[in-house]
């Protein structure tokens, strides 16, 4: 039976259009910053909660000043010995890639860990990555961690040597520590022999020793384009397969609990009524959404990120934007305990977005599913400061 998963999400340039092709309809060679979909398809057109095939993608990735791309490429390699070690899986079997400025990818096949089809896939690579990244303290793989800020502390200084400036408002670290990383339903991802816009450099493959090599003759490599030899692709290995489906049954129990259950969030509690929800009418359709309905009972520190990352790039003075949010959170809010809670949330969170200047960025905005990318791809300009 022919492949159905063919096709993909592309974009070129940082605000370029999302159109679906495709694989084999991609231009050749790929354009200056040229980014597809780690997610792979079934249908042309985008479809909420859309089952997908896809590669686990791991990126290990200089995201603060104080780390190095060499750090990275580092702990790129301690991954894959552990990983040889624990699955019997050499390096040369996995794909292995310079982003071409401060991250390296390595690519574990889909065909080796069963070429599964789901709507949970990519959150089960997540949990995956969150689970080596933990078990083996790598600090710029870019996946959550479930630790806490105090076990990274010593981790952090045995790697670089210090701790730095940066990670000392626990608060804000901690945040940064839950961030999804690259593991969001339609992730872009830089294609190979793409150039990247800034360094110059181009996205190329390596061999595993070309990887343990220093750096400037990785950058020398990176300055053209680059095509190694095809490879057979490598044939399921059982135990991947197994654990994968593991992983695979326990999101997909989760993620269909959390769906059933985000439908009454908020419409059993008694409401406030002094305390209105703010609106924001010219506001992206996303950060319309976060306002329009009460903060959940659970964790909102994601959406409430978003909101004051939102006002902090429209102009919203911190005081101002601390108000807001505080109204948001507060709204149908009748508990005095929560109340202050949620006050001191507003305070500590708002406080961190502004004095590390966190973006209003669409990686932060997917995971939420507020809306699709064709909405997201179609707001209006007052949505221009977004990044991806």
């Amino acid at each position: 039976m022919p492949e159905q998963y063919t096709w993909v999400d592309w974009q070129v340039g940082k605000r370029g259009r999302w159109q679906r092709l495709r694989l084999a309809e991609l231009p050749y060679p790929p354009a200056l910053d040229d980014k597809v979909t780690m997610q792979r398809f079934a249908s042309p057109i985008p479809q909420e909660g859309e089952p997908h095939k896809a590669s686990f993608v791991l990126d290990f990735d200089a995201h603060a000043a104080w780390l190095t791309v060499d750090l990275c490429r580092m702990e790129a390699l301690r991954f894959l010995s552990a990983w040889d070690q624990c699955w019997g899986v050499p390096a040369h079997v996995l794909s292995i890639a310079f982003s071409g400025r401060a991250d390296f990818h390595i690519t574990v096949p889909a065909l080796l860990l069963g070429d599964i089809a789901s709507p949970y896939l990519t959150a089960a690579y997540r949990r995956w990555a969150t689970d080596m990244k933990d078990a083996l303290a790598l600090i710029t793989l870019d996946a959550p961690s479930r630790q806490e800020p105090e076990w990274w502390y010593p981790q952090i200084e045995h790697a670089i040597g210090y701790l730095p400036v940066e990670v000392h408002d626990r608060a804000a670290f901690g945040l940064s520590l839950r961030r999804v990383g690259i593991y969001t339903r339609r992730r872009m991802i830089r294609r190979e022999n793409s150039q990247h816009p800034h360094s110059g450099l181009f996205k190329i493959a390596l061999l595993p020793a070309e990887l343990a090599g220093p750096m400037g003759a990785i950058r020398q490599l990176a300055a053209q384009p680059r095509v190694l030899m095809p490879r057979l692709a490598p044939p399921t290995h059982p135990g991947l397969a197994t654990h994968l489906q593991h992983l695979l049954m326990q999101v997909t129990m989760q993620e269909e609990q959390r769906d059933r259950g985000d439908g009454g969030a908020g419409h059993d509690r008694a409401l406030v009524p002094d305390v209105p929800l703010p609106v924001d009418t010219g506001a992206p359709l996303c950060v319309q959404r976060i306002l329009a309905r009460p903060a959940s009972d659970g964790s909102s520190n994601m959406p409430l990120i978003t909101l004051l990352a939102y006002w902090r790039a429209t102009g919203v003075n911190q005081v101002d934007a601390i108000q807001r949010a505080t109204a948001w959170l507060l709204h149908g809010v009748s508990d005095p305990a929560k109340q202050e809670e949620r006050r001191d949330s507003a305070h500590s969170v708002g406080h961190a977005v502004y004095t590390h200047d966190y973006r209003f960025a669409h990686r932060f905005i997917a995971p939420l599913h507020l809306v699709t990318d064709a909405e997201c791809a179609l707001c209006p300009p007052t949505c221009s400061m977004l990044e991806r």
